[in-house]
Formats: C-alpha cells, structure tokens, sequence
C-alpha cells in the first residue's frame, strides 16, 4: 500500500508534465502553420525599393548606354536600314545657281520617291530664272512636269516666254537600248545616300550592319562629337569619313537588298584610290535617327525629317516620252 501511494503521485504527474508538453507542441504546430503576413508599412518599404532600384538602373542605362555618342550612331545606321518612310529637305547653293528639294522617299509595298524641285539662277542679286518641277521616281521608272517656269528671256517680238502649254505635262524616261530593265534614276539617288535608307529583311538588316562595322564604311571622330546645347532633345553632331571603295560595296549590297539594278557590275576595288569623302551628320538620340547632313564646305545639306509618314502614289498614266517634253520646252522662243 505505501508503493501505491507514493506510485500515484508520481504517475499523475508525468501524466500532468506529458499533457502540457503536448498542449506547448499543439501552440508551437499552430504557430508555425500561421500564413505570413506583411504588414502595410513593410510592403511600402519594399514597394519603394524596388522603385528606387530600377530607377538607379534605368538612369545609369540611359547615361552610360543609351546616350553614348557610339552606341547613338550605330543605333541611327540600324534604324536607317528598317526605315518606311522618310523626308529629306535639301539645299544646294552654286555660283549664281541654287537648288531647293523636297523629296518623299516610301518604302515597302509600293516604293517611290515625290519630289518638289526648285532651281534659280540669279545675276548678282536679281533672280534671272526659276524653274519648279514636281518628279515621281519608281524603282524603275522616272516621271517628271513642269509646274512653273519663269525668266527674264524675251521672244523675237520683245515679249515674255510663254511656257503655260508645258505646264502639268508628264514626262517620263524611256527605256535605253540595251537595258533589260529600266532604272529608276530618281529612287536610286534618294535610296543610295550617303546614309542609305531602306527597308530590308532583319537576316540583311544586321548583315549589312555587320558589314558596315567590319569595314569601317564610316569612319566617326566620336571624341569631336558635339551636344547641342540649345534642343531640348539629345542630339550629336559627328565629324564623319567615308571610305570610298567600302561605302561603294556597301551601297552594292544595299540595293541587292533592296532589289534595285542600279549598281549592278560595279566594282568597288575601282574606288580604291578615291580620297575620302567628308560630312557631318546630327544625330536625334531618342528616335536614333539621323536629322540632318551637312557636306563638306557646306555646299549642300539635308534636313531629315517625317519618318514613318506614309501616302498614296498614283502613277501617270498619260505621259509623253521626257524627250519630247524636252523639244517642246527648247521650241519655246
């Protein structure tokens, strides 16, 4: 009897101690099962550290990468090679002769370039003549009217020259003997600049890129590159040189690209010992397109504006031959 009285006390309270082990286990198993949960002031802390993260991130990109003078123009020679449309303001100023353009150049589906030409020939400062033509070039054809004419030549009576019977005629190029395919003169020489604009294939896009880089078609003095200070957009001015016989095989393969016929059997290796050629070319660095040329001593440039800007091209369809709209001009007396 004494054994059982002292063995009931001890196994009431193991039983005791086992019961609020398992009653601790049970607090601790709940608490470790409880979904955590941040608190308001914790995910804004997080919320503003990401933000400032990618902050930090996107200001060094756009310091260090983006407006870099190097990466700004090699991006401008990709985007110039998937380019839709484009509008090049030109001037060009000679002795006692200026000339004045605006041409159109579409590319895609329907390729052509409209333009608006003028020329004047001045004596001193009086304008002693001045001629508007509108022309329509086509990757095989070139159209061509007389909008205005204008000089201070008189007929055999003393009279003004009347040109009104030309006026709004279209001319267009004839087919030379020999030719397979006529060559659009005009689409030609707004395509094949001196920065080619087109719109190729991604596959021709980087392997002409490629190949402008490896041969250093461009030569570009980026340390002389100049900011200008009065936009309010980032722009780069780049002294630049062109290797003639690189550019030249560049351009070839451009216009294979392009599926154009106008360089066909030219041989780069010919331009081989032609001095290099100089410009300047500014560079918008948020589009990473080129705004303006400038050749040397300024004897002409280009204003490079409307990119994308499309329109609808209607072909001529009544055109006389371009030689005969030129007899008639000459018979004009």
């Amino acid at each position: 009897m004494i054994l059982m009285k002292r063995f009931i006390p001890s196994v009431r309270g193991t039983l005791k101690s086992r019961r609020k082990s398992e009653k601790n286990s049970k607090k601790t198993d709940k608490k470790m099962r409880r979904p955590f949960v941040m608190t308001r002031t914790a995910m804004k802390t997080a919320v503003v550290a990401g933000v400032i993260i990618l902050g930090m991130g996107g200001y060094l990109w756009w310091q260090f990468i983006f407006t870099d003078p190097e990466y700004a123009f090699r991006a401008m020679l990709k985007n110039s090679l998937r380019t839709h449309s484009v509008t090049k303001v030109s001037d060009q100023i000679g002795d006692n002769q200026s000339l004045e353009q605006i041409s159109r150049l579409l590319l895609g589906s329907e390729s052509a370039v409209v333009s608006q030409t003028t020329i004047t020939q001045t004596a001193g400062s009086e304008v002693v003549a001045e001629v508007v033509t509108e022309e329509l070039g086509t990757p095989t054809q070139d159209f061509v009217r007389y909008t205005s004419i204008s000089t201070a030549q008189v007929d055999s009576d003393g009279q003004e020259l009347d040109f009104n019977e030309l006026l709004g005629i279209w001319g267009v190029t004839e087919q030379q003997p020999g030719q397979t395919t006529a060559q659009g003169a005009a689409f030609g020489e707004a395509t094949l600049g001196i920065i080619p604009f087109g719109f190729v294939s991604s596959a021709d896009q980087q392997r002409l890129y490629d190949f402008a880089i490896e041969n250093e078609v461009y030569t570009v003095d980026y340390l002389g590159a100049v900011k200008n200070p009065d936009s309010i957009r980032p722009q780069y001015t780049y002294p630049v040189s062109i290797r003639p016989e690189a550019y030249v095989g560049y351009l070839v393969q451009f216009a294979e690209a392009q599926g154009l016929n106008q360089l066909q059997g030219v041989n780069p290796a010919d331009f081989r010992n032609v001095p290099a050629v100089q410009f300047s070319v500014t560079v918008d660095v948020i589009s990473q397109r080129p705004i303006e040329i400038v050749y040397a001593q300024n004897t002409r440039t280009e204003q490079i504006q409307a990119f994308g800007v499309l329109q609808d091209i209607m072909v001529p369809t009544n055109a006389i031959p371009a030689s005969e709209l030129q007899q008639r001009l000459q018979s004009v007396q």
